[in-house]
């Protein structure tokens, strides 16, 4: 049996600062160096929805085939709509990946916008669920989701 890579999700929903955390990770690269391992990055959440080809879904499926061990992604945790294809990125991350959500429970400028239990509660069913609380600025939400990264490298 072959051994499943590790996917590490940041979460949180349009406009949150998924981007920003991951940039602020990765000096704006598409790869980088943790724990001597490299993670592949994908910027794009399946909530930016690109003109033709080449979504969150494309480039799992892409990932897959080209057999990254290691990525990072940006999900929208928007279950109910089907245009975002949640559940069908995560049935095909789950048959290559054990997967590692990072939520930001909280829009960066917004308190009472939240990712809901809900939700979390359904990517407990995917794999391992930590909740960034509270709000912060982009570095101190990418340092959290490092070490969160370092924690499940090992």
């Amino acid at each position: 049996m072959t051994q499943k890579g590790k996917a590490f999700i940041v979460v949180g929903h349009s406009n949150w600062g998924k981007s920003y955390t991951l940039n602020s990770l990765t000096g704006r690269r598409h790869k980088i160096l943790i724990n001597e391992k490299w993670l592949k990055v994908k910027k794009m959440s399946n909530d930016d929805i690109p003109k033709g080809p080449g979504g969150l879904l494309d480039y799992i499926e892409r990932s897959i085939v080209s057999d990254y061990f290691y990525i990072v992604i940006a999900l929208c945790p928007n279950f109910e709509n089907a245009n975002r294809l949640t559940i069908q990125i995560l049935q095909t991350l789950s048959t290559k990946y054990d997967l590692f959500f990072w939520v930001m429970r909280e829009r960066y400028h917004d308190r009472d916008t939240q990712v809901t239990e809900d939700q979390i509660n359904r990517l407990k069913q995917w794999g391992t669920v930590e909740i960034f609380e509270g709000q912060a600025e982009d570095t101190v939400r990418a340092t959290s989701f490092k070490k969160f990264i370092e924690q499940h490298l090992r």
